[in-house]
């Protein structure tokens, strides 16, 4: 007993790896999206590739604010992942996974317009 369960632990970890891996990946993508969308006039990539340390610093800030977002979304749901046990598969998508991705979205949406705020604020 105590061999399976330790399985069951380590397949429970890999697939809370797995999940939140996709979704933090999923999310960086987004949000470079929105904020590429954002920054018309700046190809950030064509800035990168040339040098610009500036960009660079920006971009890093972009992926951090993102990452710090991202985190408490991703944690919420992989720890709602490991109270699945007794729940079939509509149960857990619907109080587990569905919520958690509302959230990642809107904090995504909601950092990417705090920065642009920030940037585009006049004084």
């Amino acid at each position: 007993m105590a061999i399976e369960q330790a399985i069951g632990a380590i397949g429970l970890g890999l697939f809370q790896l797995v999940v939140g891996l996709i979704l933090a990946i999923a999310c960086i993508y987004v949000g470079f999206s929105l904020f590429d969308k954002i920054l018309k006039e700046i190809d950030l990539q064509e800035e990168l590739k040339r040098g610009n340390i500036a960009i660079g610093i920006v971009t890093v800030a972009i992926m951090i604010t993102l990452a710090g977002i991202i985190s408490g979304g991703v944690s919420g749901i992989t720890s709602g992942i490991s109270n699945i046990s007794g729940m079939n598969v509509a149960d857990i998508l619907v109080k587990v996974v569905v919520p958690g991705i509302v959230q990642l979205i809107i904090g995504v949406v909601l950092a990417v317009a705090a920065i642009y705020n920030r940037r585009t604020k006049k004084e």
